[in-house]
């Protein structure tokens, strides 16, 4: 049975295949480049876990969160690519602009993947229980 807690902000439903097999390549991508950090601020590694958790989570079945993703599933992939690869590129140049960014912007952006990892297993072991996987 699934729990009104884990049911209540489940913005999506059980992870397909392709969902689990991106989000264990991006921890792999991050637990790669954490290691391979001559420095990470963990704090702000933290702060990225937590921010994409409740994000992605519970904040994503609110209104707000019903309201961006209508919106940005309404963009269509075009755009959503636009918005993402701006995005990329505004963190990137400030990055590379502002190098005090670099390691709490990069340590921030390991922990949001590590964010959403918690996410999709959440609902993978939802999933899991009530027989609604694999998709």
């Amino acid at each position: 049975m699934t729990s009104p807690l884990a049911a209540s902000w489940s913005p999506e439903g059980a992870p397909s295949r392709r969902d689990v097999a991106l989000t264990l390549l991006l921890i792999a991508w991050a637990v790669w480049g954490i290691s391979t950090a001559e420095t990470v601020a963990w704090g702000w590694l933290g702060a990225g876990v937590v921010t994409f958790a409740i994000a992605a989570g519970p904040l994503a079945v609110t209104r707000l969160g019903d309201r961006v993703g209508a919106w940005f599933r309404g963009i269509g992939y075009a755009g959503r690519t636009v918005v993402i690869v701006l995005f990329a590129v505004t963190v990137w140049t400030a990055m590379s602009l502002l190098d005090s960014l670099t390691v709490p912007l990069s340590s921030f952006a390991y922990g949001g993947v590590f964010g959403i990892a918690i996410v999709v297993a959440v609902e993978l072991g939802r999933a899991l229980t009530t027989q609604d996987w694999p998709r």
